[in-house]
């Protein structure tokens, strides 16, 4: 029954939404200001109604700007809970900018309306999955799916839909291209080649066809394929073998009238990486104001011990290549760089890429301490605020040591950097320059805005107790 009227069953869990934010709303313009402990505002009930309808129509814009009510069959319930907050965040977020821009003032408290619309909606969310669940279970719900290829992808493809019958796929058989380099597929009835398709969608209940062409399929043959279902008019997936690399990353972007698709590795929506952004701007701003009477400790102590320059600025690449003064505070002599080159022979970084030495004679005895605590990374939070560096991200090379990578090692320049890293946190000094970029690619791929929480913990732990240089 749902199957067959899964339009009917979206509009009435997408109204269960609009009334879920509308009553957060409407809650949060009485009992709200009283359970926060807040001045409630003196708008009347029609000014909270109002805003409640405007809440619910900034959801529902929100909602389908990011497909929150697209098919979700095969989705875990957590990616769904991280849209739903996008969502609401932004939703209320508008909501509340129109509501002062009409009335002068907000007639809910946002902090209460929108964990109280979270909870709603997630928790709707979750027993429409329970009750789906519940109906496959008994034979009910599924969707009818033809895989056509042969290759790694659809090998991988159609074991995961069988080994999760909860997903409510249900795949009736396969296709091959004309390269039938591997054998088929042994846990589904193989139809036979792309030339019969139509006649067996048009004998067979599909709902749609997940396209898996191996790297040797032809061009062709695939555009056949999305012509016959668009023909037919049944939704088709396109799911080459390429598509299953480690973290690659998909989008559509276009170029006039024109889509193309996007791949990349790694990497998050523009929304998080917005929050990454406005962590830096708020966590450099905060670090300047309430470390400025240490830094100027720090400058008066280099300037008394030898009268020279209190910042250091050097050449450093960053985002993409794209090369940035960086600064630091003079923690060596000033002919550091000019007696580089006779200690080369004492460089214990392994590789060579890199230029460490742990006992360096040129670093002055101010420098010591402020390695130690690194406190001389002080100053970069300025470049953290121009936006030439992240609180989090692998550290900034110099152009030298990126002449030397290899190919696979100039990934570790694909995102902005660094104040702190993983390297900085837990490898430091311990590790060779291979391993270093190994766990900044690590970083990389799995970035998080909670990952980047727990690193900037943990360096202020290694500040404090001083695992520095």
């Amino acid at each position: 029954m749902l199957q067959t009227n899964h339009r009917t069953f979206e509009n009435l869990i997408a109204t269960c939404d609009l009334l879920v934010v509308a009553g957060a709303v409407v809650l949060g313009g009485d009992l709200g200001w009283r359970v926060l402990g807040s001045t409630p505002t003196t708008l009347g009930g029609g000014a909270v109604l109002g805003q409640a309808a405007i809440a619910a129509a900034c959801w529902l814009g929100m909602s389908w700007r990011l497909e929150f009510y697209q098919s979700r069959r095969a989705q875990r319930h957590l990616r769904e809970l991280q849209t739903l907050f996008e969502v609401l965040l932004l939703g209320l977020g508008v909501a509340s900018l129109i509501g002062v821009a009409v009335w002068g003032a907000l007639a809910f408290q946002p902090l209460f309306t929108f964990p109280v619309a979270f909870a709603g909606i997630g928790s709707l969310r979750l027993g429409v999955r329970v009750l789906l669940r519940n109906l496959r279970f008994h034979g009910r719900n599924f969707r009818r799916v033809c895989i056509v290829g042969r290759g790694r992808a659809a090998r991988e493809l159609c074991q995961r839909l069988i080994s999760n019958p909860h997903y409510g796929i249900r795949v009736v058989g396969s296709f091959y291209f004309s390269d039938r380099i591997a054998p088929p597929l042994d846990a589904v009835p193989c139809f036979g080649a792309t030339s019969k398709l139509t006649s067996v969608l048009a004998q067979e209940p599909v709902d749609s066809v997940i396209v898996c062409p191996a790297i040797a399929a032809r061009t062709g043959e695939v555009q056949e394929v999305f012509d016959a279902c668009e023909e037919a008019g049944i939704a088709c997936y396109f799911a080459p073998d390429f598509f299953t690399m480690r973290n690659l990353q998909s989008s559509v972007a276009w170029f006039g009238d024109l889509p193309a698709l996007k791949f990349h590795r790694g990497g998050a929506g523009p929304f998080r990486f917005a929050l990454k952004r406005a962590m830096d701007i708020g966590g450099s701003l905060a670090g300047l104001i309430l470390g400025a009477p240490v830094m100027l400790a720090c400058a008066a102590a280099i300037k008394l011990r030898d009268g020279g320059p209190v910042l250091f600025r050097q050449q450093r690449v960053g985002m993409q290549g794209k090369v940035f003064q960086c600064y630091k505070f003079r923690s060596m002599t000033t002919d550091a760089d000019e007696r580089k080159a006779d200690l080369a022979a004492l460089n214990e970084a392994e590789g060579g890429v890199v230029f460490k030495i742990r006992k360096d004679p040129r670093v002055t005895s101010v420098g010591r301490v402020l390695r130690k605590y690194s406190l001389d990374e002080l100053p970069q939070l300025f470049n953290v605020l121009k936006g030439d560096m992240s609180l989090v991200g692998p550290r900034p090379p110099v152009p030298s040591e990126v002449a030397r990578y290899e190919w696979w090692q100039r990934r570790r320049i694909s995102v902005r950097p660094g104040l702190t890293c993983v390297w900085q946190v837990w490898g430091r000094n311990k590790v060779s320059f291979k391993r270093w970029v190994e766990m900044d690619l690590y970083y990389i791929d799995n970035w998080s805005l909670w990952l980047d929480i727990k690193l900037i913990l943990h360096t202020f732990r290694s500040v404090f107790t001083g695992t520095g240089m």
